[in-house]
């Protein structure tokens, strides 16, 4: 007979299941320091290289692309070794506080090109430090999302501590919009190239600090292995983990969902400029901070409405209903991108960015109880090994979203860069844009639609572990 997930079948947290709010808070502030990690990179990359320095941005899009893939090959080594790490610290705080140390420290140096080389030098250079970036960078964020999975038992407790992830996050979202418009204010003499390496300090410290709270706050509850246990090497440890059909459902779905969301690149920036905004700069930079910002409040009331959505209706319904926020995000585009209203824009970004952050915590979420049941199955507790499929997979889905990105304009028709688009080209965007953004979402709602662990079958896993604990 299945398992009713009715609330009268189910078992309230025990006390120590639960975590205060400045707990919540501290585990946030290091989701704020991955924020800032690429933060800058995203916003001033194009900007800086392209628009500042005169490279060709098809090569600058490779250049940002390629190093993405370094973190498919260190995110899943990292997690390895994390998984077997045993030290008096733990499993994952020596890893992730070095690497908040040393992404704040080489963020800087991303923005000092040799110019004097020529632009076969710059790309070099480009291209050599956001390989290393990377690299380091998989030693922060693998471990940090393996602590989350680890913190609570109980799986309601566990998406109400991952959703301070974003609430923390937010607050560089306010900021990350005007990035572009403060690195040309007049005490950086009106140069991007100048503003952003000064912002670029204020971002590694900001990373270095908020790195290293939740190591400060957090003493690690799961026990690594004893030292005569065997240690799962990488790719035992990879094949392992795509054995578990529920966490393959999860990673189809974010992958859809965040290709569908974040892919515009260009395209989006071309039809806020040229049609939204009638080919006005300055004016599409100053839409897209107040957008931005708007988009930041308007995360404040998601997250919680989803957050006790999905208590109250499960998970997996959760998921649901913000997969269908980023596709409703995409499809109200058609009426929000106005030239007559473009703040309407704003509408469509809520929704759409609201369930794509939204999409991050359901998926972090059920993620952890994915943990569970793959302890069940092998007898460990392999949160790196998860985290790091999950980042592999993204950071995979990150470098091909760029190269696409890039392509989509001519997709559109749009080849000769010299000319702004024509009004057909722009309509032929604008469809891109909004197919791109509908279907995928739509169908990472199909993937989900057959999600097994539900609330109760976790909760039974929950209990089959600790019987099992007990009688070792």
């Amino acid at each position: 007979m299945p398992i009713s997930d009715s609330p009268t079948t189910l078992e309230q947290p025990a006390a120590e299941t639960v975590l205060p709010i400045w707990k919540r808070a501290a585990y946030g502030a290091g989701a704020l320091a991955d924020f800032f990690i690429y933060a800058l990179i995203n916003v001033m990359l194009v900007p800086v290289y392209v628009v500042a320095l005169k490279m060709d941005p098809r090569l600058i899009g490779f250049v940002a692309a390629l190093p993405r893939l370094v973190g498919v090959i260190t995110d899943p080594i990292v997690g390895a070794a994390s998984d077997n790490a045993r030290t008096r610290w733990g499993r994952r705080r020596p890893f992730f506080v070095v690497g908040a140390i040393l992404c704040g420290a080489l963020l800087p140096l991303i923005w000092l090109p040799p110019t004097r080389f020529g632009s076969i030098g710059v790309v070099a250079y480009l291209f050599v430090m956001l390989a290393l970036y990377q690299a380091v960078y998989s030693f922060f964020i693998v471990p940090f999302g393996a602590l989350g999975y680890e913190l609570s038992t109980d799986p309601d407790e566990r998406t109400r501590v991952l959703a301070w992830c974003p609430y923390l996050t937010t607050i560089g979202t306010f900021i990350a919009p005007w990035f572009y418009r403060c690195s040309m204010l007049p005490i950086f003499g009106n140069n991007e190239v100048t503003g952003v390496r000064w912002m670029s300090i204020a971002c590694g410290v900001a990373i270095m600090l908020c790195g290293v709270i939740p190591a400060l706050v957090f003493r690690e509850k799961v026990q690594a292995p004893s030292r005569s246990a065997e240690k799962m090497k990488v790719w035992e440890s990879l094949r392992e983990t795509v054995r578990s059909r529920a966490f393959v459902l999860l990673l189809g779905a974010l992958v859809l969902a965040t290709f569908a969301v974040n892919c515009q690149g260009t395209i989006g920036l071309y039809i806020s400029i040229f049609y939204i905004c009638g080919g006005n700069k300055l004016h599409a930079s100053e839409l897209g901070g107040i957008v931005g910002t708007a988009v930041s409040l308007g995360t404040f009331v998601v997250l919680p409405l989803v957050t006790k959505l999905s208590v109250k209706w499960g998970k997996r319904n959760g998921l649901l209903v913000t997969l269908a926020m980023c596709a409703a995000g995409g499809l109200l585009t058609w009426w929000t991108f106005s030239p007559r209203w473009p703040w309407l824009m704003a509408i469509s970004s809520i929704v759409g960015y609201g369930g794509m952050t939204a999409t991050n915590l359901m998926i972090a979420s059920m993620t952890a109880d994915v943990c569970d049941e793959d302890e069940l199955r092998t007898g460990l507790r392999r949160e790196g090994a998860f985290a790091s499929a999950m980042g592999a997979a993204l950071k995979a889905t990150l470098a091909l979203m760029i190269v696409v990105g890039g392509y989509l304009p001519a997709l559109a028709g749009y080849t000769d860069v010299s000319a702004p688009p024509s009004p057909e080209q722009l309509f032929n965007m604008r469809l891109v844009f909004l197919g791109v953004q509908l279907a995928l979402p739509v169908i990472g709602m199909g993937l989900v639609w057959f999600y097994p662990i539900s609330k109760a079958r976790d909760l039974e896993i929950r209990r089959m572990l600790e019987k099992r604990r007990t009688a070792v």
